[in-house]
């Protein structure tokens, strides 16, 4: 209990248990990490994980969202220690590159067609709480709806003058 913060009973302070499961990602994430190897000789380090070892349990656990304290416990290093070193060798912060790698594997979701049922499965699958900014971010970054993917069309969506009014009328 000491190691959580404080002294008492479960129920009289339920932020005991997630801090509690943050602990225990965390020691889960640094045994992962210690299996991960340490790579070649002069491989660039985040931690003690290669950067090469980090991008690959980022990609392979995108479905997971790790956020980042799994990340920062994976490397063994603290969370701002994390985004700085994710802002040498990436050039990006940690969440921000764990979001791309999401929109990745959304595209690819959406673009197999035994595996996409619908947007919101694949957002929702992914991590994506919101999903008009899960539309918002994919269209920004690929250009077209999550929805025109699932399609196959591909095309970029219309502008927003382009598009009609509860009226039916042209906008703009």
């Amino acid at each position: 209990m000491d190691e959580l913060g404080g002294e008492g009973r479960d129920e009289d302070f339920p932020h005991y248990h997630r801090r509690l499961e943050a602990l225990i990602i965390a020691g889960l994430a640094k045994a992962v990490a210690a299996r991960a190897g340490a790579g070649a000789p002069g491989t660039p380090r985040i931690g003690r994980a290669s950067v090469e070892a980090m991008k690959r349990w980022i990609h392979s656990s995108a479905e997971a969202c790790p956020g980042a304290a799994e990340m920062a416990a994976y490397a063994g290093i603290k969370p701002r220690a994390l985004q700085k070193l994710f802002l040498k060798h990436f050039n990006t912060t940690p969440a921000h590159y764990v979001r791309e790698v999401r929109l990745e594997e959304a595209r690819k979701q959406l673009r197999d067609p035994g595996r996409a049922r619908s947007v919101t499965a694949v957002a929702t699958g992914l991590g994506f709480d919101h999903l008009g900014r899960f539309a918002a971010a994919y269209h920004q970054k690929f250009g077209e709806t999550p929805s025109a993917t699932l399609q196959g069309r591909g095309a970029p969506s219309r502008r927003l003058s382009e598009k009609r009014t509860r009226n039916n009328v042209p906008h703009g």
